[in-house]
C-alpha cells in the first residue's frame, strides 16, 4: 500500500512540524517533526491518546492558547457525532485526551481540514453536512476550545462553490489560500475532479494561485 505525506502545521517558532502520513485511505495517523534549518531532522508518530490502534486521526492543526500548545485535528475516532469529527488535544508534558468539540461544530458527517485564527479566536474547517452549497464548504465558527463555540457560519460565495472547498488558511487578516475542485481548476478529465489551490483576498474575487 502506497503512503501519501500531507497535511502540515508548523508551530510558531517553526521549530516542530506536525503532518500526518497516510497507508491508503482512511488510514490515518499524526507525526511530529523536529526542524533546523528548515529541514525535518528527526520525526515520530505522536503516542497515544492522539493516535489509536484502527483510527484514522489526520488533517493536525498546531497553535497557542495562553501559551500552551493546542492541537486540532480529524478523527473517526469512538465518542465523535459520526464520520470524521474535529478533536483537540493539549500538550502538558505530554498530550491530554483528546476531547471532541462538540455536536455544534461536528456533525453525522465529515469535519476536516481546521485552521484556528488567535486574532479572532475563529475556527475555520470544511464540512459535508453542515448546510453548504455543495460538497465540502468552508465554515467558521468563534470560540474557546475544546467545546465552547458559538453558532457555525458558511463562508459563502466565492469562499464555497458547488465542488469541494477545503484547507481553509489566513496568511492575514485580508489574504489566504483554500483549496478547490470547481469549475475552472485544472483536471485530466473534461469534469472537475481534483482540489486545486487558490489564494483569495478579502471581498475580492478568488484568483487561482497554483494550477
Amino acid at each position: 500500500v502506497e503512503s501519501s505525506i500531507a497535511n502540515g502545521s508548523f508551530t510558531s517558532d517553526k521549530s516542530l512540524f506536525y503532518f500526518s502520513i497516510c497507508e491508503g485511505f482512511g488510514s490515518c495517523k499524526i507525526y511530529e517533526g523536529k526542524l533546523t534549518k528548515d529541514s525535518i531532522v528527526a520525526y515520530s508518530q505522536l503516542p497515544a491518546p492522539i493516535n489509536l490502534p484502527d483510527v484514522s486521526s489526520t488533517h493536525p492543526f498546531i497553535t497557542e492558547v495562553k501559551g500552551k500548545k493546542v492541537l486540532v485535528f480529524s478523527s473517526n475516532r469512538e465518542g465523535g457525532q459520526g464520520g470524521m469529527d474535529l478533536w483537540t488535544s493539549s500538550y502538558k508534558g505530554k498530550w491530554s485526551t483528546p476531547e471532541n468539540l462538540g455536536k455544534g461544530v461536528n456533525t453525522l458527517g465529515n469535519e476536516l481540514t481546521p485552521f484556528f485564527d488567535n486574532d479572532s479566536n475563529k475556527l475555520y474547517f470544511s464540512s459535508d453536512w453542515h448546510y453548504n452549497i455543495g460538497g465540502f464548504d468552508v465554515f467558521s465558527v468563534k470560540g474557546k476550545f475544546p467545546s465552547s463555540w458559538e453558532e457555525v457560519f458558511n463562508m459563502g460565495i466565492p469562499y464555497n462553490s458547488p465542488l469541494n472547498d477545503l484547507y481553509y488558511i489566513a496568511t492575514s487578516e485580508s489574504e489566504g489560500f483554500l483549496t478547490s475542485s470547481r469549475e475552472g481548476s485544472k483536471t485530466e478529465k473534461d469534469a472537475p475532479c481534483c482540489n486545486d489551490i487558490y489564494d483569495f483576498k478579502k471581498e475580492q474575487k478568488i484568483v487561482e494561485a497554483v494550477k
